[in-house]
Parts: C-alpha cells; sequence; structure tokens
C-alpha cells in the first residue's frame, strides 16, 4: 500500500489574519436600558459665565465654594426625595472643569460616597458596584433623600460641566407621577406642570426656561 506524506501545517485562521499568539481584550459600554416601572433621572450642574434657559446652567464656583447639582428633570437642587415604594441607583458620573474638585453624594443626610477629580482631565465612571438605595433598603420601605454637592479644590474659578445618571425604579408602588414641580431659574418661582413638559413659560416672570422629559427616556 502506497503510504502518504505526513506534513506539519500552521493554523493560520479562516478568513483572516492570525493573532493567536497576540491576545487583546477591550472593555465596551453596553448601554443601559429602562424596564418596567423604571424611570432615568439626571442631575447636573454646568459652571458658566454664560446665562441660559437651563436650570442647571449656574454661574462659576469660586474657590472652596460648593454647589448642589441640579434635577434635569425639574430645575430643583439637590436633596432629591423619593418616597416609600421607589429605589434610587447610581449609574454613571461624568465631569469635565477646569479645576481640581471634590464630588460628595449624602443619603438621608449621611455621606456614602466621596472623592476627588482632578481638573483639566474628562471624568467618566461606571462603578462595578454602583450605589443604590437597595443596599441599605432593600424592599424600599422607606422614603429617602440623596444629596449630590460639588465643590471646588482649586486656587481659581471652576468652569465646566458634572452630570450623575440614575435609575428611579416603582417596587409594588402605583405608577409614576404624572406631573412635576419645576422650578424658574430666573425668578425661583415653582409650579405643577405635566411630567412631559420641556418648555415652560413661567407664571410669575413670565420668561421661557427648560427641562428634560426622562419619563419616556428608555435606553441609551
Amino acid at each position: 500500500m502506497e503510504k502518504g506524506t505526513v506534513y506539519t501545517v500552521i493554523a493560520k485562521g479562516v478568513g483572516k489574519p492570525d493573532y493567536s499568539e497576540k491576545i487583546s481584550s477591550g472593555i465596551t459600554r453596553l448601554g443601559t436600558r429602562a424596564e418596567y416601572r423604571e424611570q432615568f433621572k439626571m442631575f447636573g450642574a454646568l459652571f458658566s459665565s454664560i446665562a441660559s434657559v437651563y436650570p442647571w446652567v449656574v454661574s462659576m464656583l469660586a474657590p472652596g465654594a460648593s454647589a448642589h447639582l441640579v434635577d434635569q428633570e425639574t430645575g430643583l437642587a439637590t436633596p432629591y426625595s423619593f418616597p416609600a415604594g421607589y429605589a434610587l441607583s447610581l449609574l454613571s458620573r461624568w465631569g469635565d472643569f477646569s479645576q481640581d474638585c471634590r464630588w460628595d453624594i449624602y443619603m438621608d443626610g449621611q455621606l456614602v460616597i466621596s472623592g476627588i477629580v482632578e481638573g483639566g482631565i474628562p471624568y467618566d465612571r461606571e462603578d462595578m458596584l454602583k450605589f443604590s438605595s437597595l443596599l441599605i433598603d432593600p424592599t424600599a420601605a422607606s422614603a429617602h433623600s440623596v444629596d449630590m454637592v460639588f465643590t471646588n479644590m482649586g486656587s481659581e474659578n471652576l468652569y465646566g460641566g458634572v452630570t450623575g445618571f440614575c435609575l428611579l425604579k416603582a417596587m409594588g408602588t402605583p405608577e409614576f407621577p404624572s406631573t412635576k414641580i419645576t422650578k424658574c431659574p430666573f425668578c425661583g418661582n415653582q409650579e405643577v406642570r405635566p411630567v412631559t413638559t420641556t418648555q415652560v413659560i413661567c407664571s410669575a416672570c413670565g420668561k421661557l426656561y427648560i427641562v428634560y422629559d426622562l419619563s419616556r427616556f428608555k435606553g441609551i
């Protein structure tokens, strides 16, 4: 019987270069989606010398000064309060600012997260273990408040922006409210508006201001 010749063949892959000797990995943002009975919440501040119709655009922050982040659906500054039957979880934090700063987060008046961020370097963080009211109240049996405070640790006025992206979950409670209280950034007047409202003509001063509607925003 005729014998064949045996060859050693180096695998080169199929249809593409062979990189079997080199292993690399990447981290890809998978995105976030609000499920049934969940809504996103955004809290932020943009420190600038330019006036704006958006309530979270505020004056530049002086050295050593602090500012509360603003609910971008209502224009109201934190603390943000939510009743029993709801849970709030922090998904990510973003910022880009000119000075070193400190970002403190309080739960029911007690400090739970604090960190120093270097100025001039964009900051984008998605924590592996995100802060959530469920960590201390797993059944959402009690009402809570969350405060987000931003402090300029630099030697000059701070300008730039910061945002905290959160998820509010209804747990065995009625549906989310159909109205919200908005605050005019020009005169401070507060009034009740449908939750879907984005453009508000203040009933007190007559000026236009704009807030977000996250009630129908389900994913990114």
